[in-house]
C-alpha cells in the first residue's frame, strides 16, 4: 500500500512550510516598520500571523520527523538478534510512520537475522 504524500515527502513539505512562513513573517515585520511597502495596508498583521503559524507547523513537522529517524536508527542498529526481536514491533511501527525506504531497511535487517 502506498504512503500518503505527507509521509512520503515529509522533508520537502515541512521545509517549504518553514520557509514560506518565515518569508511571510519577514514581509509583515518589514511592512510594519516601513508602512505599505508591499501594498498590504492593514493586512500585514494577518500575513504575519499566518506566517508564524506556517513556520511553527513546518518546524514541528520537521522536528517530529527527525525524532522518528533518530529513534529508527537507534532501533535498527541493534547487533543482537534477541534485542532486535524484542524491539521489532516498535521498529516496524516507527518505519510505518516514515517513508517507504525505511520499511525496506527493516525488511533487509529481518532477512539478515532470519526473522519472519
Amino acid at each position: 500500500m502506498s504512503r500518503p504524500i505527507t509521509v512520503q515527502y515529509v522533508v520537502p513539505i515541512s521545509i517549504a512550510f518553514l520557509v514560506v512562513g518565515l518569508v511571510l513573517t519577514g514581509m509583515a515585520i518589514y511592512n510594519f516598520f516601513d508602512h505599505d511597502l508591499f501594498g498590504l495596508e492593514g493586512w500585514w498583521f494577518y500575513l504575519g500571523a499566518i506566517g508564524i503559524i506556517m513556520a511553527l507547523v513546518g518546524f514541528f513537522y520537521l522536528y517530529s520527523y527527525l525524532q522518528r529517524v533518530r529513534k529508527f536508527k537507534r532501533l535498527i542498529a541493534e547487533k543482537s538478534k534477541k534485542e532486535f526481536v524484542t524491539n521489532l514491533d516498535e521498529l516496524e511501527y516507527t518505519a510505518w510512520r516514515l517513508p517507504k525506504s525505511f520499511e525496506d531497511k527493516v525488511a533487509e535487517k529481518k532477512r539478515e537475522f532470519g526473522v519472519k
